[in-house]
């Protein structure tokens, strides 16, 4: 008994300790919302890549979102305040933890690949007769995906973190 305890506290400890996917609340990305309308981003990581997310503003020059995808998984970004906004993202292969500092990017192994969506994401209120319609991309991560419409560039991680 005394076994089957030990290796369960081992098993639970590696759960708890291990990074979700979700948003990031970092010194460098202070979440900003827009809770009257549900302007939403959802973000897909491929099966075998880490990624690490950036909404910036454009013409605020502010990130307004910084988000963890683990492989395979999917997050919704939602309220999203109106403007045009660069996704950022860096993807890698191996993903190394770090409990003290979440915000860190942690990629281990081969270097990751630092990207941005070519095409700016347009958030606004659309007419569509008597009401109004809200803005919804979806943007895949991964080697080898690129979102409908869009080229993906290669940046610096300095560019990153701008």
């Amino acid at each position: 008994m005394r076994y089957y305890f030990f290796l369960f506290f081992i098993i639970a400890s590696f759960f708890v300790s291990a990074q979700e996917t979700g948003e990031l609340d970092c010194s460098d990305c202070k979440s900003k919302r827009d809770t009257a309308f549900n302007n939403t981003l959802i973000l897909k990581s491929a099966e075998n890549t880490f990624s690490v997310v950036r909404l910036v503003h454009i013409e605020k020059n502010e990130c307004v979102r910084k988000i963890f995808l683990k492989p395979g998984e999917s997050f919704t970004v939602e309220n999203i305040p109106f403007g045009n906004y660069h996704v950022k993202f860096v993807i890698g292969s191996e993903w190394n933890y770090n409990k003290k500092n979440s915000c860190k990017l942690n990629f281990k192994g081969a270097a990751p690949f630092f990207m941005r969506i070519d095409k700016p994401l347009s958030f606004k209120k659309i007419r569509k007769g008597d009401s109004y319609e809200l803005s919804e991309y979806t943007v895949k991560m991964g080697l080898g995906f690129s979102p409908t419409n869009a080229a993906n560039k290669k940046i610096s991680k300095g560019d990153f973190n701008n």
